[in-house]
């Protein structure tokens, strides 16, 4: 017979007839929550980012300080896409892009474009009201707005104009039918 503690590991053991094998139990580790948890924060603060990013944990904080670790997260991706994607992804594809547009004979000077996705707003209400005040003050542009919902300011801008076109259609017709209709 050989004690489980003898057994080394992925050995395989013959048993005789009427020997039994029965499991330990393994000691419990108190505290282990509030390590794993330390170590997830010290790992958060050395990536820069907030702990409840990291772990996906709302628990340890409240609505307030959830919302800045999101806005601190969010400035973190920002310079992080700035310093990195744009330099080193998306001005080798503009120039290469230039180069190929000369080489199949397309003429004139052209940059081309990249709006990032837009960011979910934690409380859209609130934050369209600062928008809509930050651009009234002058803070911040319509452009800039638009460009941070994700959005091509231009395609924003023919999206309305057809909206209009379509509003002033619609009520032409609704004007002309009150009018057939008298």
């Amino acid at each position: 017979k050989y004690p489980i503690a003898d057994v080394p590991a992925g050995s395989a053991v013959h048993l005789r007839d009427g020997d039994t094998v029965t499991n330990g139990l393994p000691p419990q580790v108190e505290g282990y929550e509030e390590f794993w948890a330390a170590n997830a924060l010290e790992i958060a603060m050395g990536l820069g980012i907030s702990y409840a990013s990291l772990t996906g944990d709302l628990s340890k904080g409240n609505f307030s300080s959830n919302r800045m670790g999101w806005l601190e997260d969010q400035r973190f991706f920002e310079a992080t896409r700035d310093d990195t994607l744009h330099p080193k992804f998306l001005d080798r594809v503009n120039t290469d892009t230039q180069l190929a547009a000369q080489f199949v004979g397309v003429r004139g000077d052209f940059v081309l474009g990249w709006t990032p996705p837009a960011r979910d707003m934690v409380d859209p209400a609130k934050d369209t009201k600062a928008n809509i005040e930050a651009m009234k003050a002058g803070i911040k542009s319509r452009a800039e707005t638009v460009r941070e919902r994700g959005r091509d300011v231009e395609d924003v801008d023919a999206e309305r104009a057809e909206d209009v076109a379509r509003e002033r259609e619609l009520m032409g017709a609704e004007a002309q039918e009150s009018n057939d209709g008298k």
